[in-house]
């Protein structure tokens, strides 16, 4: 029996890296937010209600991100997450601005056009929405995208992984990840489409910024700007739209 060659061993392995890694952080962000549903006592000060478990789980979420890109660079000496964390604010090419940049409107839009009950919610002046939407700018923006485009990309690129593969496969993870927004619109009664949006959705939004990243020369600033903004306009009221129930 012949060995596989080279090239396919390391494609190989990056692909089970990349995997595995988005597969830790989806777990224990998925165990941050259950934890969050019985301990919610360090917001109990400043929100109510469903808005204190909500604030909680967003809190965890983030912590882990800050938590896992930490391991990776530090604990595990991972060269690509440290060569992308030293390349944070490196210039980034203007193609990957405009892709992203059009990404984020387009996305915006289409949240706001579809999956927002109350329009109401988005302009909110209240510490909730403020929280929620710098929480969320920062665990999404910055967090999601080192992991799911600057990680996974770069990892699967430096195991010979090609520009389409590396799209696609973002995309997944990044859906997959996302996999608690169609569970809590099953269990609540939501129609088929707002089941399935939130994986459709991902993972169409992590293939565009996937290519916007690479357009950027795999630089990370303009998709986590343009992630970041997304999250600071429709990220509180779209999370009190799906979870609010």
């Amino acid at each position: 029996m012949t060995n596989p060659p080279p090239e396919f061993a390391s494609r190989f392995r990056a692909l089970v890296e990349v995997i595995l890694i988005a597969w830790v952080g989806k777990h224990l962000v998925t165990r941050g937010i259950h934890v969050s549903l019985v301990d919610v006592e360090f917001f109990g000060w400043l929100f109510a209600g469903q808005r204190e478990i909500l604030a909680s789980a967003v809190l965890r979420s983030m912590t882990v991100y800050v938590v896992l890109l930490g391991s990776l660079a530090f604990l595990f000496r991972n060269k690509v997450v440290r060569d992308l964390l030293a390349n944070l604010w490196a210039s980034a090419e203007r193609p990957g601005w405009y892709f992203a940049a059009i990404t984020a409107g387009f996305q915006t839009a289409t949240i706001l056009a579809f999956f927002v009950r109350d329009l109401s919610a988005v302009w909110e002046p209240s510490w909730f929405n403020l929280y929620m939407s710098v929480a969320m700018a920062t665990s999404g923006g910055f967090g999601e995208e080192l992991l799911f485009r600057g990680y996974v990309i770069m990892r699967l690129r430096a195991g010979g992984v090609s520009t389409t593969s590396q799209i696609i496969v973002s995309g997944a993870l990044f859906s997959i990840a996302h996999m608690s927004w169609s569970t809590v619109a099953a269990q609540t009664g939501s129609g088929l489409l707002q089941i399935a949006a939130p994986l459709l959705g991902t993972f169409v939004l992590g293939m565009l910024f996937a290519r916007a990243f690479q357009l950027s020369g795999y630089r990370p600033l303009p998709v986590i700007a343009a992630h970041a903004a997304i999250n600071l306009v429709i990220e509180p009221a779209l999370v009190l739209s799906y979870f609010g129930n």
